[in-house]
């Protein structure tokens, strides 16, 4: 099976001043004369980051490979004009994997990319590629400076939940909880953490505590999707904790509700 390869998907969403380099080209030529699998598992092709970012790059970063879980590699285009490379998984993991497209292509070679979908290749060696080079650079700097961006988009949290929405989400998880807590000592609060990723495309919860067999995750996912509404974007491994005494903390730093101590 060959690869699926849509270059006019990836085309049309490039800012003006940038046009796909050779490097890139070269490797989709390599794409067209190889298997499926055999440089990696991955389709050429754009998809909407918006899914699992969960806010809109503005054309600060455009997907070129879509990935079999639903994760992506990209082009950043952050404070340079020859884009980083970033990855961003189906679980909400996002970083820069190469400074430059010929970074990542030396990366490939010698499957250190770090995503697993293309360090975990069918051929051992990869075929000769314009703009591979034999040494791969430093990635801390356009790290930082990711990071920084990403921290810049996010949507500010909302102010400390004493409203009716985030307290009837607070008490229905409570109550949700309330069988699982060790309820022998009384002097003690118990508490239950969950680490919940819920997205457009994908929902897993696990579980951290508790006494006694834990509700089934799909108990949870009406409750879990309008802390999601509330929040006003989606959760990857954000930490939720319970707390017998009826406290309710998402991500250590927003209590829910007017409950206290």
């Amino acid at each position: 099976m060959k690869y699926e390869i849509k270059l006019s998907t990836i085309e049309r969403q490039l800012p003006k001043h940038f046009d796909l380099p050779a490097t890139f080209h070269a490797f989709v030529q390599a794409c067209q004369q190889s298997q499926r699998g055999d440089l990696g598992w991955f389709a050429i092709k754009h998809t909407k980051p918006k899914d699992l970012l969960g806010f809109e790059p503005e054309g600060h970063m455009v997907p070129v490979l879509r990935l079999p879980d639903g994760g992506f590699v990209s082009f950043w285009f952050g404070t340079k004009r020859n884009p980083s490379v970033v990855w961003c998984s189906s679980e909400g993991e996002t970083k820069v994997v190469a400074t430059t497209w010929s970074d990542f292509l030396s990366r490939m070679s010698k499957k250190r990319t770090g995503v697993p979908d293309l360090d975990d290749r069918e051929v051992a060696v990869l075929p000769a590629i314009r703009g591979m080079r034999g040494n791969v650079m430093p990635l801390a700097k356009e790290r930082r400076e990711f990071k920084k961006w990403l921290n810049s988009k996010q949507p500010k949290q909302p102010t400390a939940g004493t409203d009716d929405v985030s307290e009837g989400i607070r008490r229905e998880l409570v109550e949700l909880m309330d069988r699982h807590f060790d309820k022998e000592d009384e002097d003690l609060v118990d508490i239950i953490d969950l680490q919940v990723t819920l997205t457009s495309r994908s929902y897993e919860v696990l579980w951290y505590g508790g006494h006694k067999k834990y509700p089934a995750p799909k108990r949870l996912r009406r409750t879990l999707d309008k802390l999601v509404d509330y929040l006003g974007r989606s959760l990857k491994k954000s930490e939720v904790s319970v707390w017998s005494d009826g406290r309710v903390f998402v991500e250590k730093n927003l209590r829910l509700g007017d409950k206290r101590p």
